[in-house]
């Protein structure tokens, strides 16, 4: 059915069981494709936007549509953050972020050539969703004064329209090279060189294997160990040491330090994770599979994530994602339910360099020197003159940093490279699955490091490590860098059917919270996964319940954001030593009292500003220092890594066990350790006499600063903070940051209940659905209306139902203008009804549906001009024909046709079908029609329709 062409919106009257409001909008789509959208929009009580549509384009072109409407300066900020155009708007504090997120991302050109290669649905898809985004914006530089937020105005300027490869570059920049972008090689390498040097060769290579091991074989893992996967064999690992390995490292660390303490500052975490948990049919309580998703991607004002629900002719999808990803991250359809957590799989490589001495920016591979990639970039600069950059690439990829003076250049290999928007597609694809197989179809596309978890209608449950995995050479060492020269490229990648996944495992249940995938997978260029694990909070927790319900969801999610992450290792062993050695010293006892007391939790129950319990704050200073002893002497500028302070100012990321407590355990369990240690660095200390001295350390340093009473002693309360940063530290918003006690949970958290009756959600999504303040300073009703929800583990309801219409009681036009009103609700068509030889005529679209017909017409054969005009609804068949003075009408029910004869047949004016008032009202809806006249001139000026 071709659909016509609406300038404004067309208000029509549909509900959806607790939805309060709702809009039908048609629009063309412009320059961007050819063709129009029609979808409709209803929003709950808490400003969530469902969007219908009976074609895929007109779904994503309302998808685009809505979030423009909740966060279109997000979204501005979000792209400017991804292209490296900041500098433009916020001037020369940004032109350094700008210089490296280009350095990271890809050109404009770069990113089209992607488009291009994909499969035309979706680039069909990324093009309606900028279209969308691109009509709201229309919209509002139309209307600024109303509808462009208040951010555009305060910065005196004004957004560009969206591209689809803005769209595409938008999940690049924030999914790709934020959560799939890391190593710590170069650090490690500058590691191993101080401790060679200070230790020698062979027992500072020993020292580097006990703080930065291979993998820990009591790590642990989502899927158990006695999983068979594939284990890499283990030859004589090498790596490259950089010829200045400190200063390399140094100055890579100082820009990382830099680059954290400015999102610090800003309130914006520096430390990523999520969680989530599936619990399957044969566990539950009712034999239903629950799951819930906790994605820790950081806090902000408006909130990271967007929620929507995407609704067409035969399916209904709803859940959350960030806003421009034309995917729902974070959801449930009809069938299944899916989250997702950062895998931290090794997926990213330095490869060093050796360049030509006579020209750096020539590189030796092969046996032959090649001449680097330079693209120049110029940053405009707000304030300020542009500036001028080259970005270098070899044949391993961009060029992170240079040492001319030892010839050597770093490059950072990413296996993913090239498949970006293919992994944009899989998500999209397994929002649409039906089942474990779909929705594993749709991972085969997932070459980022993501963790999937799913569960179904049967009450199954899975997992996939999803991405693309390098098979690495032999002999290279996985935990630094890799000589570029070509002895130790990649061999391929590891197929999918050999990347950790699982259906419905032995134990009933799934838990990840970022932990190691499985035996053999290991990441030791960037994660130190070990026994310490605060996964074990999750794992803990579920095996000692006997039955699962929805309810022991949602207490695990109360459970883990407030459970110390390292106190299971380390409390009740602290309490022995104590107890064992202390003696008559009463200060000890009376330590091991309160640390026993202490119940493990970061509980703020009187609210006063500090956790409840001395006990904790015991716990705390002990490990600080514990670790300060153990380490610090033999690590020396490098005791930074093992270091560990608990958190005390505002916190906007997630908490994990630290490496030094995750290395201290092995050094604390001797002989047992799965992971033996080569030095003693107790320095002849049993393990019970070192953690009792260190004890001793952390008390007096609670007497000097909390005075003598234990009972007092307390540790001030971490607050969470909804920074107005977005997710590189850049501002994305001018309020005032909201804080809450702190909790280790989800940016979102959503519960799903799957079984044969259907699929049944609920969530939270702080702060609220929209980012939207107008330029008189006025917040939308919906800016910040679920943090009590949030701060008090409460839950929504998220409703994924099929429209059901409701027909009007009441609608007016009015004569020559395009206002027209639908019990009340204003709205605007692109045509007017006229008066003309004393019939008015009205147009037959906008009123057939307002009262719920779909609106359809067919061609002459032989003229190709309009010749049949339908309106269709479930009970009525409405049949007429341009030009001729006669009505069909079908009641389907009584399956009985009536004809009517028409005063005046039917005509196009405008591009649109028009009726007599009478005729529309009266023949074909069986309406009350009226009409009032002006006094002055007696003429009729607003005509309406009644049931």
């Amino acid at each position: 059915m071709k659909k016509g062409k609406f300038s404004k919106i067309l208000a029509c009257f549909l509900v959806l069981a607790m939805l309060s409001f709702a809009a039908s909008f048609t629009f063309a789509a412009g320059e961007v494709q050819e063709g129009y959208y029609e979808f409709t929009v209803m929003r709950d009580d808490y400003g969530v936007p469902n969007v219908y549509a009976e074609d895929m384009e007109s779904l994503f072109y309302g998808f685009g549509f809505v979030v423009a409407e909740d966060r279109l300066f997000q979204l501005e900020m979000s792209r400017r953050s991804v292209w490296g155009t900041v500098s433009e708007v916020l001037g020369e504090d940004f032109i350094d972020f700008d210089i490296q997120t280009r350095q990271a991302g890809f050109s404009r050109a770069e990113i089209e050539e992607r488009i291009d290669v994909l499969d035309e649905e979706y680039q069909r898809i990324l093009d309606s969703y900028a279209a969308g985004i691109n009509e709201h914006l229309g919209e509002a530089l139309d209307n600024p004064q109303e509808l462009l937020p208040r951010e555009f105005h305060r910065l005196e300027f004004e957004p560009e329209p969206w591209t689809a490869a803005d769209v595409a570059n938008i999940f690049i920049g924030t999914m790709a090279t934020r959560y799939s972008d890391f190593t710590a090689e170069l650090g490690q390498a500058a590691l191993l060189a101080h401790l060679q040097e200070t230790y020698g060769e062979e027992e500072g290579k020993e020292m580097f294997n006990d703080v930065r091991w291979i993998e820990d074989p009591e790590a642990v893992t989502t899927i158990p160990r006695d999983e068979e996967w594939k284990v890499e064999e283990e030859g004589a690992l090498s790596g490259a040491l950089p010829q200045n390995a400190d200063a390399i490292w140094a100055q890579a660390e100082r820009q990382q330090q830099e680059y954290e303490q400015g999102l610090g500052e800003l309130g914006f975490p520096v430390e990523m994770g999520s969680n989530a948990w599936v619990f399957g049919g044969e566990l539950t309580a009712g034999g239903e599979a629950i799951l819930l998703g906790g994605p820790q991607m950081g806090w902000t004002l408006p909130g990271y994530l967007h929620e929507v629900g995407l609704h067409g002719p035969d399916f209904s999808i709803i859940g959350t994602t960030t806003p421009g990803y034309p995917a729902i991250l974070f959801g449930h359809n009809e069938e299944i339910a899916w989250t997702s957590t950062a895998g931290l799989g090794n997926v990213v490589d330095i490869f060093v360099e050796e360049l030509d001495p006579e020209d750096p920016t020539r590189y030796k591979f092969e046996d032959e020197w090649h001449d680097m990639e330079i693209r120049e970039e110029t940053i405009p600069v707000r304030d300020g003159e542009d500036v001028t950059t080259e970005l270098y690439r070899t044949v391993h990829g961009p060029v992170i940093q240079v040492d001319e003076e030892a010839g050597e250049a770093y490059a950072k290999g990413r296996s993913w490279e090239g498949l970006e928007l293919e992994s944009l597609a899989g998500w999209i694809d397994c929002t649409f699955a039906s089942d474990w197989e779909e929705f594993k179809d749709a991972a085969r596309k997932m070459a980022i490091t993501i963790t999937w978890l799913y569960a179904d209608r049967d009450g199954n449950i899975g997992y996939l490590f999803c991405g693309r995995y390098p098979d690495r050479h032999p002999d290279q060492d996985p935990r630094l860098p890799t000589p570029g020269t070509g002895e130790r490229e990649w061999q391929g990648y590891i197929p999918f059917e050999e990347v950790p996944h699982v259906f419905n495992p032995e134990a009933g249940y799934l838990a990840n919270w970022n932990q190691q995938p499985a035996e053999g997978w290991s990441n030791p260029a960037l994660m130190l996964w070990g026994k310490a694990d605060r996964a074990n909070i999750l794992f803990d927790w579920i095996e000692k319940q006997e039955t699962l319900t929805v309810e022991d969801a949602r207490e695990l999610n109360k459970h883990a954001s407030f459970a110390d992450v390292n106190e299971q290792y380390f409390r009740q062993e602290l309490i022995e030593a104590v107890r064992e050695l202390a003696g008559n010293d009463e200060r000890l006892l009376e330590a091991a009292d309160l640390l026993e007391e202490w119940d493990g939790y970061r509980s703020n129950s009187l609210e006063e500003g500090y956790y409840d319990s001395p006990g904790q704050a015991i716990f705390e200073y002990w490990l600080t220092q514990m670790l300060k002893d153990t380490f610090e002497e033999w690590f020396g500028e490098h005791f930074g890594r093992l270091a560990y302070e608990y958190p005390r100012g505002p916190m906007a990321g997630s908490i994990n066990v630290p490496g030094g407590a995750k290395v201290l355990l092995h050094v604390l369990e001797g002989e047992d350790a799965a992971v033996a240690m080569s030095q003693d660095y107790l320095e002849g200390l049993t393990p019970e006499e070192a953690m009792k001295e260190s004890l001793i350390v952390a008390l007096d340093t609670l007497t000097e600063e909390q005075g003598e009473d234990m009972e007092a002693w307390k540790v001030p309360v971490t607050v969470q903070r909804f920074g107005t940063n977005n997710f590189a530290g850049v501002p994305q918003g001018f309020q005032e940051p909201p804080e809450i006690l702190y909790q280790n949970r989800g940016t979102q958290n959503h519960i799903v209940v799957l079984d044969e009756e259907g699929v049944r959600g609920e969530n939270v999504n702080p702060p609220g659905q929209s980012g939207f303040v107008s330029p008189a300073e006025e917040k939308s009703p919906h800016f910040s209306d679920q943090m009590g929800l949030y701060e008090n583990f409460n839950y929504k309801t998220m409703e994924a139902m099929p429209l059901e219409f409701i027909e009007p009681e009441h609608v007016q036009m009015w004569i020559n203008e395009t206002g027209y009103e639908v019990d009340g609700e204003a709205s605007v068509m692109d045509v007017a009804p006229f008066i003309e030889n004393d019939y008015t005529f009205v147009p037959v679209r906008f009123l057939a549906e307002s009262f719920g017909f779909d609106v359809g017409w067919t061609a002459h054969p032989e003229t190709g001009m309009v010749d049949e005009i339908t309106l269709e609804r479930e009970d009525l068949l409405i049949t007429m024909h341009i030009g001729e003075y006669k009505m069909t009408v079908l009641d389907k029910a009584a399956e009985d046709y009536e004809t009517f004869e028409l005063p005046v047949a039917p005509q196009i004016v405008d591009g649109r079908t028009f009726l007599p008032a009478r005729v529309m009202g009266e023949l074909a809806f069986d309406l009350e029609v009226g009409f009032e006249t002006d006094p002055d001139t007696e003429l009729v000026e607003k005509v309406y329709f009644q049931r």
